[in-house]
């Protein structure tokens, strides 16, 4: 199974959630293998070893020993931030392990799909929050829990008020639900008001940065977040990424091919790497944040 989505959306977070609830149908358990200290393009293998506690007398032939361990083993693997790590040889490793060890599953979050036969992939999409003309109350929603809650951590008095309320889930709204811009956003009730907050989101996505020290530096800000994708893109599709903003309300293929050039291929890859998204009417849309991001690298 690969969880998918843009930086930020939750993916590590719902494939632990995912991993704790199935602990208890593995017999060997769950381990979890972090590749974001990987260097981009390394082998991966290392990492598994390291996570799996085997040897490191096997290191100079460290397969037969890794599929060896995971043969014999009902496990689930979560191999978490994959992207930055995708290449070939990688991919490889994922399926021949899957091959060679009936007993083996692994949940992999990556924004990028690995392209495998046996791959199921899962695109996660952000907290559920009110659209503008919602009836339930906006309290309800997942995505006002979690602002409400990480703003408490900063001002342990606040609290929801029908004054602040609709700047909250404009918020959200905003940020499309996206669980770190939230909680970047929700970090700055300690100096803004929540209507300063909106206005700054409103400019640009620089405001949403983090200041905690014991944030990872992936996820220290969005824009870092949103670099890492870009830079991943070769020059056409980046062209093709940042042309594409100029449809505001989604766009079909023969538009994009119309006004930007684009071809089904590299459209195709930037839905692969999760900065597009097509819907079920056969339109292209993306989350608003990419939005804002790919304006800006019009300029």
């Amino acid at each position: 199974v690969t969880l998918t989505g843009p930086g930020g959306i939750g993916k590590t977070r719902l494939a632990l959630q995912a991993a704790a609830e199935r602990i208890d149908y593995h017999l060997a358990g769950v381990r979890f293998v972090g590749l974001t200290p990987v260097d981009n393009g390394a082998d991966i293998i290392p990492a598994m070893m390291e996570a799996l506690q085997i040897p490191a007398i096997h290191a100079d032939n460290p397969w037969p020993a890794l599929i060896g361990y995971l043969r014999s083993r009902d496990i689930l693997l979560v191999l978490d931030d994959f992207e930055h790590v995708l290449t070939p040889r990688n991919v490889e490793t994922v399926a021949r392990l899957l091959a060679g060890a009936a007993t083996l599953r692994i949940i992999v979050t990556s924004r990028a799909r690995l392209q495998l036969q046996a791959e199921r992939v899962i695109e996660i999409e952000g907290l559920p929050y009110p659209a503008a003309d919602a009836a339930a109350p906006a309290a309800d929603y997942a995505a006002i829990e979690l602002f409400t809650r990480r703003a408490r951590q900063q001002d342990a008095a606040f609290a929801l008020s029908p004054t602040t309320m609709e700047p909250v889930a404009h918020i959200c709204r905003a940020v499309g639900g996206m669980p770190l811009a939230i909680e970047l956003a929700a970090a700055w009730t300690r100096t803004l008001t929540i209507e300063g907050i909106l206005d700054e989101i409103t400019r640009g996505i620089d405001i949403l940065t983090a200041t905690m020290h014991d944030v990872p530096p992936r996820h220290r800000s969005m824009r870092a977040v949103f670099a890492a994708s870009w830079q991943m893109l070769t020059a056409e599709e980046q062209a093709v990424f940042a042309g594409a903003a100029l449809f505001r309300g989604g766009f079909e293929t023969a538009a994009a091919r119309a006004v930007v050039d684009a071809t089904p291929q590299q459209l195709a890859h930037l839905v692969d790497r999760s900065l597009l998204r097509r819907t079920p009417d056969g339109r292209y849309r993306r989350h608003p944040l990419l939005l804002q991001y790919a304006t800006e690298q019009l300029d």
